[in-house]
This record gives structure tokens, sequence and C-alpha cells, in this order.
């Protein structure tokens, strides 16, 4: 019998606000991909999923009551932005399990 387990997902982001040219191989519909999984296993009791990404990918997840925990990204790769984009609010979105 399988115990709890830990989920964490790190997807590419799917934002349309997001500069496309940053991957080596571009998908803009995984992380529609990996919510939709989540969504579906989310409910699990023995699952704790957690899904990063930036605000306006993950509205599925608030919807169905997922906590969301937001925040400015002031490093890495928003301090070296060439085309002079202002940071991003990125957020960890957490089943309801993880309560």
């Amino acid at each position: 019998k399988m115990g709890t387990v830990g989920i964490f997902f790190d997807p590419p982001y799917g934002s349309e606000k997001r500069n496309k040219n940053i991957y080596h191989a571009e998908s803009m519909t995984v992380t529609a991909d990996v919510c939709k999984w989540a969504l579906e296993r989310g409910s699990r009791s023995t699952y704790r999923i957690v899904v990063a990404g930036y605000d306006d990918e993950h509205q599925a997840l608030t919807e169905a009551g997922w906590r969301v925990k937001a925040w400015s990204a002031k490093g890495g790769y928003s301090n070296i932005a060439r085309n002079g984009a202002t940071s991003m609010t990125e957020c960890i979105s957490t089943s309801v399990p993880c309560a």
C-alpha cells in the first residue's frame, strides 16, 4: 500500500506575458497539461501537490479551492532582462490536502 506522496511541479511558464524565447525547447501547453493532471488528482487524500508558475496560469486550481501564495520575483532572470520587462508575479498553488 502506498502512503502519502508529495509531488512538486515547476513546468515551463505558459503565460502569454512571458518571453517566448527563454527555453531551448518551447512548449506553451505543458503548463496547461500539468494543471489538468493536478486538478484530476488534487483531491486525493494521499497526494500533496504543489504547482509553481505565474499568477495568470493556474486560475482553475484557485477556483477548485487550492491555496495560492504569490510574490514578485526580484532576482534571477528578472535582474538580467534585456528587453526591459518587469518582474512577473510568481505563485505556488497547493492542493487542498496540503493544508
